[in-house]
């Protein structure tokens, strides 16, 4: 635990640049309480990613005083929209009532059960992880960890670089910069903070404004929340999808204000331009380009949510509204339209064409996918306790107008993981593409309406155990809400808190040697074995063998950043052909253009694989170029001796004594 509390400015840091900005900027449009409490990352996400793209074109880097920049400039503008707001509309509407806001009792109430819910997200997740600077052993944890140094060397950290969102680089950049953190340290601190402080906070919020401040809903949706294991969890380790994890972590906090603003418009309490132009539209459409940058599944899981309430809406009126053909119109609308828009994009973005062409392989019938979605069990044993209480949830929430939207949402999840996990084909590309056609994505998405469901079936057995119950328990309030979270508790072995910890930990420490990326006695001698060596001299490896994290590690450069294809052709021809070098002078060419002089070699890669692009990377040993100067532990530096161009990077190992 040590190593951990040397990491507190980093995490104050993270805290910080959270909540920060978007507190400033949210408090001067006009919000306050819960309102506020909920947007406040999404906003700070806009103003830090947003900083970065901006950026490069006013020729800056990206540093602490760009993001100190960009929130004054948020904060003048959100003062002057807020004075506009009030003046143009404080004689229509009488200041917001403590109720309407969530006041000092609401906003004390979300942030206790959040801070319970964060100890019971995050006590496993750390002590799974173990040291601070563990490497998740996920393939794209190189390709983060690389573009992360590529940003702090460049300066440049815009999701335009690359064409992929950088808010976790974005804020991950800004503490190292701050507080000096190392990298490996980093990642994990900034997955943890969306995962421990974003999240619980982000849905509790929603959690008040969905069951409009009911104490046992907000408490049921933290236990719930505690409960499931796929969101956050999960997505700490799988894949790695960090920007995933951050883009959903913040995600409730801006339907908090969608929620609000359709009641309060059903609720015939706002009228006229309030009805439209309010702090809360202005702050929600302000938090978009933040989810967007921190991944754009995060907006169109905002706009599937809002697709669902619209279905739920337009369907009752067609069956008891007095305008059914407007209704049917619009229902078929809300159903036609975003396929129609996610064909229209797959057009239009090569990413997203990239990732809708991405396809699983279908391992299971529907009836045992449905079980398995049901019951919770995706990647994660199943938890049934949780099942019934979303169940219980549903039968509530659905003999009221205004929540069935979060039985819908859960529904739309169910559908579209359906579609991923038993079916491949064209449909299912184009509906479940901005998920890369990945269950496990979809079933951490259905968490969201899913713990709020579960909350709803916690106050009914809460509501049940007050009424029918012992007189103990009926007063005061909290008694019966202690007394069914403790039953929860005990029938869920702690909150699966077990459960929590082996599924991180595994992603951690995988029990298949081969599935682990770099050990920390590989580390120590991949680093020992190039030390020596200028740091502007690239070492060329296979990076399946843990090498290609060098550049993460030491700002040397390599030839591949990540486990996987690459694009660039001087890459492609050094990777495929590395091992013909002296017959082929078009690969010295390219060598001496990058400065490749030394090439790293072990038997081990990462699942036993090769990918296509690195077949010239491996077995160099005896091969005519290629005289061994060094080795360490597994790894063998090999000089390369069949390029004259070369030879003066070659004297400059020499001179080190290698």
């Amino acid at each position: 635990m040590t190593a951990w509390l040397a990491t507190a400015p980093a995490v104050l840091a993270l805290a910080v640049l959270w909540f920060g900005p978007g507190l400033a900027v949210g408090a001067l449009l006009g919000l306050r309480g819960v309102r506020l409490l909920g947007v406040a990352p999404a906003l700070s996400l806009t103003i830090v990613a947003g900083g970065a793209v901006l950026a490069p074109y006013l020729h800056l880097r990206f540093t602490p005083l760009t993001v100190v920049a960009m929130t004054a400039l948020a904060a003048l503008g959100a003062g002057l929209v807020g004075r506009l707001l009030a003046r143009g509309t404080g004689r229509q509407t009488a200041p917001a009532a403590p109720s309407a806001t969530g006041g000092w009792s609401g906003t004390g109430m979300v942030l206790a059960v959040a801070a319970l819910t964060a100890l019971a997200i995050g006590w496993p997740a750390v002590t799974g992880i173990g040291s601070p600077g563990e490497l998740v052993d996920s393939p794209d944890a190189v390709f983060h960890l690389n573009r992360l140094r590529l940003y702090l060397d460049s300066g440049n950290a815009s999701s335009l670089l690359v064409g992929y969102p950088s808010g976790f680089h974005d804020l991950a950049a800004v503490v190292h910069q701050v507080t000096g953190t190392p990298l490996d340290v980093l990642v994990n601190l900034t997955a943890l903070s969306a995962a421990v402080l974003v999240w619980p906070v982000s849905l509790l919020c929603l959690a008040w404004a969905a069951f409009r401040g009911n104490r046992a809903a907000i408490v049921g949706t933290g236990v719930a929340a505690a409960i499931a294991v796929v969101f956050p969890s999960v997505l700490l380790g799988w894949g790695v999808l960090w920007p995933n994890l951050l883009g959903q972590a913040a995600l409730p906090g801006v339907l908090t204000l969608s929620v609000l603003v359709v009641r309060e418009r059903a609720d015939a309490r706002r009228t006229g331009v309030r009805a439209y132009v309010t702090p809360e539209t202005v702050a929600l459409t302000a938090g978009l380009p933040g989810l967007g940058l921190a991944h754009p599944n995060a907006v169109v899981a905002l706009i599937l949510f809002a697709l669902a309430g619209g279905v739920t809406v337009f369907g009752a009126r067609l069956v008891t509204g007095p305008d059914r053909g407007r209704a049917a119109a619009l229902l078929v609308t809300s159903l036609v339209l975003p396929p129609l828009a996610a064909f229209a994009l797959a057009r239009i973005s090569p990413q997203l064409a990239t990732a809708a062409a991405y396809t699983w392989a279908p391992d299971e019938p529907v009836t045992s996918a449905l079980v398995r979605f049901v019951s919770g069990a995706e990647q994660n044993r199943p938890a049934w306790t949780l099942a019934l209480l979303m169940a219980l949830g549903a039968a509530a929430l659905w003999r009221r107008r205004l929540s069935q939207w979060l039985v819908t949402a859960y529904l739309a999840c169910l559908a579209l993981y359906l579609l991923a996990a038993t079916t491949t084909g064209p449909v299912t590309a184009l509906l479940t593409g901005f998920w890369y056609s990945d269950r496990v994505r979809i079933a951490a998405l259905a968490v969201v309406p899913g713990t709020l469901l579960a909350g709803a079936g916690f106050a009914v057995v809460v509501r049940a155990l007050r009424t029918w119950g012992p007189p103990l328990v009926g007063r005061p309030w909290w008694s019966a809400i202690l007394v069914v979270a403790a039953a929860v508790a005990t029938v869920t072995s702690g909150l699966t808190a077990g459960t929590r910890f082996d599924r991180v930990h595994d992603y951690y420490y995988p029990d298949d040697a081969t599935h682990t990326i770099l050990t920390a006695t590989d580390r120590t001698d991949l680093l020992a074995l190039v030390a020596p060596l200028p740091l502007d001299v690239m070492v060329v490896g296979d990076p399946s063998n843990g090498s290609g994290l060098l550049y993460a590690l030491t700002g040397r450069p390599v030839l591949l950043a990540s486990i996987g294809a690459t694009r660039d052709p001087a890459a492609v021809l050094v990777g495929e052909h590395l091992a013909e070098v002296p017959v082929r002078a078009d690969v010295c060419a390219a060598l001496v253009s990058l400065r490749a002089g030394y090439a790293v070699d072990t038997t081990y890669s990462y699942w036993g694989r090769h990918v296509p692009s690195t077949v010239g990377l491996v077995g160099l040993a005896g091969r005519p170029g290629f005289t061994a100067v060094a080795s360490a532990g597994k790894y063998t530096l090999y000089r390369i001796t069949a390029c004259p161009g070369l030879q003066s990077l070659a004297g400059a190992g020499a001179a080190t004594g290698q």
